[in-house]
């Protein structure tokens, strides 16, 4: 598996929901673990199963409440990302042996496994994002720091970063020149 099944947001069952977002954690795994750790690297159904249902719950209060029938992309990131942050889906099973021999990029990213995953769900939502301009080195590296902060800090706010999502994507529409495919 390359890439994960992208879903049809206004339409996926939870099912589908679920299978997709399990599908992005084993391919995050298998591109970002050295082979020799990745059966220390987990993630829990049940916790999967809460944050998908969190999220259809969310999504349908704001229809409701904004009268709408499909939410903007940068809505379902960020609402999505809210709850992989409050579950935490995913864990390790490593222990203080695995850990000291592990480098200082591998024990930072096992600290900051959810993280990378809710980065990993706004790419696959937002896919016209290219994922090189978050990298340290890349344009919006400020930005991914100040996410991450955000994040690690427990004040990542659904609300503002949609905002945020959604100015970044009307950036790169701007830049490439095309249509608004942004717009749901």
């Amino acid at each position: 598996m390359t890439k994960p099944t992208i879903i049809d947001d206004g339409y996926a069952s939870a099912e589908e929901r679920f299978q997709s977002y399990l599908e992005l954690f084993l391919c995050m795994k298998k591109q970002m673990i050295p082979e020799q750790y990745l059966d220390h690297f987990c993630i829990s159904e049940p916790q999967l199963t809460q944050v998908v249902g969190m999220y259809l719950i969310d999504r349908a209060r704001l229809k409701k409440e904004n009268g709408i029938e499909r939410l903007h992309r940068s809505k379902v990131a960020a609402y999505l990302i809210k709850w992989v942050l409050c579950y935490r889906p995913i864990y390790t099973t490593v222990n203080i042996n695995t850990w000291e021999e592990m480098d200082q990029e591998l024990q930072t990213i096992v600290l900051d496994i959810n993280y990378i995953y809710a980065f990993y769900i706004i790419f696959q939502t937002l896919d016209e994002f290219l994922p090189q301009d978050f990298y340290p080195d890349g344009k919006f590296a400020r930005i991914t720091d100040d996410l991450l902060i955000s994040m690690r800090m427990g004040m990542f706010s659904e609300q503002t970063s949609a905002i945020l999502f959604d100015a970044l994507a009307a950036h790169y529409v701007d830049h490439d020149n095309k249509l608004d495919a942004y717009t749901c």
